[in-house]
């Protein structure tokens, strides 16, 4: 076992309860706690901890993907960008840049990005971790503590799979719902409407009928693990898309990958961001080395997580997402 956190066993039940919860009254309901304390407590994990709102993106039609460029000039008035942060690589320095693009426009986006030095990584699936579905830690005496029997566990599972929903093409005041609560998962429909300056009904109305449908659950982000670790880019080369999806499923169960995802052109291979003390990530990858189906580990890259800039906005401007509204462009 390895302690990750000390964390209070309230505490502790929240965390679990916030990724099959879309308001603080649901959170209420499986805690058994007032909404008040319930409210106060997230406000409090908040420092530690981050919440993303993961929605089935594909079955909307939006790509998530993550380019790799030399210089910000590069991303200069580009649209879709979420998050942006600095990467060190074998091949040098790198901004890395996270977005969320609508189907039909990859490919403008993506020819914008054709430079020897840009390398661009379209994902297929992409998950964070969900507390709610982990037997791999436990809370014990005021502490969170985590097993390393990845082996067995690994052998139990049968893949991540996302389930079927319907496909359609998400609209821009969709996408700005979606864009709202992958930073903040509780965020008031009223909030969002206010931004942009529409009725709040109208987003409540896109918020029920298309986004809420297409809703997976929250991720959990670990940030408090940056403070002090190092950030690594690790690939995961295994001998088969299912072990790929296996894999994918068991990191989902791990609090010390932040991000990971499958790329479209390599479906074998799972990329993730891994952070936790040096002790825990030599005993983590030692693990995952007792795996017969993984082929290969390799470390790609650090990442400078003082560097993280969250976009708030899909569009570089307001105008332009009224202007699609009014041009009723999809």
């Amino acid at each position: 076992m390895g302690i990750m956190i000390k964390i209070t066993k309230s505490d502790f039940k929240i965390l679990k309860a916030v990724p099959k919860s879309l308001n603080y009254s649901e959170i209420s309901r499986i805690t058994g706690f007032s909404q008040p304390y319930v409210s106060n407590k997230i406000k409090k994990l908040l420092r530690k901890f981050s919440f993303s709102f993961r929605v089935d993106l594909h079955s909307l039609n939006i790509i998530p993907i993550t380019i790799f460029v030399k210089d910000k000039e590069q991303i200069k008035d580009s649209n879709f960008i979420y998050k942006t942060y600095a990467v060190t690589l074998s091949t040098g320095k790198y901004i890395a840049v996270d977005m969320y693009v609508p189907k039909n426009m990859l490919e403008d986006v993506t020819q914008k990005f054709q430079h020897e030095e840009v390398q661009i990584i379209p994902k297929r699936y992409e998950v964070y971790w969900r507390p709610d579905i982990n037997n791999l830690i436990h809370h014990e005496k005021g502490r969170i503590l985590f097993s390393f029997n990845l082996r067995e566990k690994y052998y139990g599972l049968t893949g991540y799979r996302e389930g079927e929903r319907r496909s359609f093409v998400a609209d821009p005041i969709d996408i700005l719902i979606i864009w709202s609560k992958m930073q903040n998962p509780f965020v008031p429909l009223a909030s969002i409407a206010k931004k942009v300056g529409l009725s709040q009904q109208l987003v409540s109305y896109h918020y029920r009928h298309h986004v809420i449908g297409q809703w997976m659950y929250n991720g959990v982000i670990a940030r408090y693990l940056q403070d002090e670790n190092l950030t690594l880019l690790v690939k995961i080369s295994t001998i088969s898309s299912v072990s790929a999806l296996k894999m994918l499923e068991l990191f989902q169960r791990i609090p010390f990958f932040l991000e990971s995802f499958i790329p479209y052109n390599n479906r074998k291979s799972i990329y993730s961001w891994l952070v936790a003390p040096h002790g825990i990530t030599k005993r983590l990858i030692n693990s995952l080395h007792e795996i017969e189906e993984v082929d290969r580990i390799e470390i790609l890259g650090i990442r400078d997580s003082s560097t993280e800039k969250i976009i708030n906005f899909p569009w570089r401007d307001v105008g332009e997402f009224r202007s699609l509204i009014k041009a009723g462009k999809k």
